[in-house]
């Protein structure tokens, strides 16, 4: 086996590397096994789908903004701010991907300051509510076990 922190070549009865002097038992405390969790198939593909979503919003909110503007009376400054946003989402859902809790708070942020937005542009209370149904949804999809485990419980 190898030291985790200097990457020399330790026997299997040693207890401390012989180049950095690290203890063995220290390093496998502070180095979980990542390999151990699992998530099921359908939060993964739902993380990934919800992480190419925001991807495809925000370039288009970022990048097209034409596209927007020609169907909403909507400035170019809060156009921009929905792009932003939308970024903001591509990077929760890559956090929720390398199992962080951060992540799901980003996308209850998001969901907030999107709702906020869409009652600034006009939208009525029903329709900018419709966007909070994503928290409960991927709330639920974190909450699925695989081998007795839910992806909730594994993150860190």
């Amino acid at each position: 086996m190898f030291c985790k922190k200097c990457s020399a070549e330790i026997a299997d009865d040693v207890q401390f590397c012989p180049k950095c002097g690290v203890s063995i038992n220290a390093m496998a405390e502070a180095s979980p096994n990542l390999s151990k969790r699992k998530r099921h198939g359908f939060t993964s593909f739902w993380i990934i789908l919800s992480l190419i979503g925001f991807i495809i919003i925000g370039a288009v909110y970022l990048f097209s903004p034409q596209l927007i503007a020609q169907n909403l009376n909507v400035s170019n400054n809060m156009i921009m701010v929905y792009g932003i946003v939308s970024m903001v989402g591509v990077l929760g859902n890559i956090l929720l991907l390398c199992w962080k809790k951060i992540g799901f708070w980003i996308f209850i942020g998001i969901s907030a300051i999107s709702l906020i937005l869409n009652l600034v542009i006009g939208l009525n209370i029903g329709q900018a509510l419709f966007g909070l149904i994503g928290i409960a949804i991927m709330w639920g999809v974190l909450k699925i076990r695989k081998n007795g485990k839910t992806t909730w419980e594994q993150l860190e």
